[in-house]
C-alpha cells in the first residue's frame, strides 16, 4: 500500500500567498513577528547557551521570509528553511525547497554531535539520534509522547 501525505492547510496557505511580492511578504512577516508573545524564560536559556560558546542555528520548515524575521528578532545569524519559488519577484505559490520532514538531513550534514535541539514539533523526533541534547518545548497534552521517547520536556 502506498501512502501519500498531503498537508492541505500548507497547500492552501501557499496558494493564498501566491502573487504577493517578496517585499510584501517580508513586511507582513516582520509585522507578525513583532506581535508574537515570546517566552522570555526560554530566550534567556538560549542566551546563556550563546554565552557558553554555542552557536544557535534555526532549522525550520517555515518559509524563508518568516524565519529570517524571527532570526533577526532573536539575533541569530544562521538559519536553514524552506525556500519560496519566485517569478519576477512574486511568490508563485510553490516551494523551491521544502524542509518539511527533512530537518534530519540538515542536521546530519552539520556537526551536531555536541548540540542542543529545541523543538515543539512532534515530527522532529526522527532528529533525536543525531543530537546530543534533544529538548521538547511542549504543551501538557504532548508530554506523554515525549516521555515515551525519553526526551527532556519543558512544559509551556
Amino acid at each position: 500500500m502506498v501512502s501519500i501525505k498531503y498537508d492541505l492547510t500548507k497547500i492552501f496557505c501557499l496558494y493564498m500567498m501566491k502573487g504577493y511580492s517578496i517585499s510584501e511578504l517580508k513586511d507582513l512577516s516582520e509585522n507578525y513577528v513583532k506581535t508574537l508573545n515570546w517566552r522570555h524564560d526560554v530566550l534567556k536559556k538560549v542566551n546563556l547557551l550563546v554565552e557558553s560558546g554555542y552557536t544557535p542555528v534555526i532549522v525550520s520548515a517555515s518559509l524563508s521570509f518568516i524565519v529570517e524575521s524571527v532570526s533577526q528578532h532573536l539575533g541569530i545569524a544562521k538559519f536553514q528553511c524552506s525556500t519560496p519559488e519566485l517569478y519576477d519577484g512574486m511568490f508563485t505559490g510553490h516551494l523551491l525547497t521544502d524542509l518539511q520532514g527533512r530537518k534530519v538531513d540538515i542536521i546530519r550534514a552539520e556537526n551536531a554531535s555536541k548540540s542542543l535541539f529545541f523543538t515543539d514539533n512532534l515530527d522532529d523526533i526522527n532528529c533525536k539520534p543525531n543530537i546530543h541534547y534533544f529538548i521538547a518545548i511542549s504543551r501538557i497534552k504532548n508530554v506523554s509522547y515525549w516521555r515515551r521517547h525519553k526526551v527532556i520536556t519543558y512544559v509551556v
